[in-house]
């Protein structure tokens, strides 16, 4: 029993050539000075697949791919093949977040800067619609509040309008 969690505490204090070379290539550009580091590392692995595996997992597949591609000549071709294909891919999956984003922005124009609810856009699905919220939130470009509970912890409901009063009438302003 000592001798496994031995192993296994070892496992996890040594990272495998797989871990080493997705963590290594963890950064948005691969300065000159790291590429003799970034090929050793690439030689060091056996096991493609979980370095592969690895990078989707973690969201570093183009990262991956563009680093291997530019700077390691020798990658074996089916794992060049795979990171293209999940380059590709997550192309294709950025395009459609993005759209959905500004089909999102366009319908929140509507609300002319007045607060409103994610629920007030019904259209959009819900999961897209807080993945395009948290991309504004994150930009800065949109500000989150946090729903208003009471000292018991529920959720306090507020209805209200907002008005603009007119010389001879007054407008509803809000949806």
């Amino acid at each position: 029993m000592r001798d496994e969690l031995i192993e296994i505490v070892r496992r996890r204090a040594i990272p495998s050539p797989a871990d080493s070379l997705v963590t290594w290539c963890a950064r948005p550009s691969m300065p000159d000075a790291l590429v003799p580091e970034l090929r050793r590392r690439a030689g060091l692995v056996a096991d493609w697949d979980t370095v592969l595996d690895l990078a989707e997992v973690h969201g570093l597949g183009p990262l991956l791919g563009t680093h291997l591609k530019a700077w390691v000549p020798d990658i074996p071709p089916k794992v060049s093949r795979q990171l293209t294909a999940l380059l590709l891919w997550n192309r294709r999956a950025n395009a459609v977040l993005f759209r959905v984003l500004a089909d999102v922005v366009a319908a929140l124009r509507a609300f002319h800067g007045l607060p409103f609810a994610a629920h007030q856009l019904p259209q959009f699905p819900p999961e897209r619609v807080a993945a395009a919220l948290a991309a504004l939130a994150a930009s800065g470009r949109l500000r989150s509040y946090r729903p208003l509970v009471d000292a018991g912890g529920a959720a306090i409901a507020q209805a209200e309008h907002t008005l603009y009063v007119h010389e001879d009438r007054i407008e509803v302003l809000t949806l």
